[in-house]
């Protein structure tokens, strides 16, 4: 009886551990790759910014 808790429990272990190395390399692949597979097309990115104009809209007086 003993013996079959610790097998069970170094069972379980066992899996968790496979599931997190497994969870781990999906996320670290991720973050080198990134998504790979996109729902759309992106064939141009049009960046609009106004950080260097000074329009007076919302400065203070």
């Amino acid at each position: 009886m003993e013996k079959l808790k610790f097998l069970r429990k170094n069972i379980v272990i066992f899996v968790v551990a496979i599931i997190a190395i497994i969870v781990i390399s999906i996320i670290i692949r991720y973050s080198v790759e990134g998504e790979t597979n996109l729902p759309f097309r992106v064939s141009k990115i049009m960046l609009i910014s106004n950080a260097g104009r000074n329009s007076g809209r919302f400065t203070r007086k």
